[in-house]
């Protein structure tokens, strides 16, 4: 009896171990997706002289912010952003969350960098669902800063068009098909 009870409590105190480090990681891992950033770089080489006024252009494209502040008023992201020195900066939707009633943090990312470098602004899936005032506080802001908001429009800039679609939300629902169903649509597509 003293055996299955001194195994029932080894058990327990694994799977309480377990369970600790299982918890502890992925706190750390909330953490750092919380409070990190990620930066990806392409070159691109486009040999068609159509598009001679992209030669040498550095554009950053910044999406899914949801409002989240890097460092005091955004200063770690705003710095990598200056350490890069675009031409433009593409902010591609998600930039706060749809139950979001105040934008500190996408407003002091435009208060850093909107005076220095071109900055164009389209809608996505989490702004659509904040109130018409919420949205309206938004443009209106972005415009005051000189950002170029498109809201299914167009903008050319040194020669480049830059397009803002406002898709509606339902068109954001991912859909779930298997392998057969996504095979044919491969085959439909060719």
């Amino acid at each position: 009896m003293k055996n299955t009870r001194e195994k029932r409590n080894l058990i327990l105190k694994i799977f309480v171990i377990f369970f600790v480090l299982i918890s502890l990681f992925l706190s750390v891992r909330v953490y750092i997706d919380n409070n990190t950033f990620g930066i990806t770089k392409y070159t691109f080489m486009i040999n068609d002289s159509k598009y001679d006024s992209l030669n040498g252009k550095k554009i950053i494209q910044i999406s899914d912010l949801h409002n989240q502040q890097y460092g005091k008023d955004n200063c770690k992201l705003i710095n990598a952003i200056n350490d890069y020195e675009p031409n433009y900066i593409l902010l591609t939707g998600d930039m706060v969350n749809a139950e979001d009633t105040t934008f500190e943090g996408f407003f002091s990312l435009i208060d850093g960098i909107s005076d220095k470098y071109i900055c164009i602004y389209a809608i996505g899936n989490h702004e659509q669902g904040l109130s018409n005032s919420s949205l309206k506080e938004i443009y209106d802001y972005l415009i005051s800063k000189g950002v170029y908001v498109l809201d299914n429009d167009i903008v050319a800039i040194e020669g480049i068009n830059f397009v803002g679609l406002n898709y509606d939300s339902k068109y954001y629902i991912k859909q779930m098909y298997s392998r057969e169903q996504m095979m044919i649509d491969i085959r439909l597509c060719w």
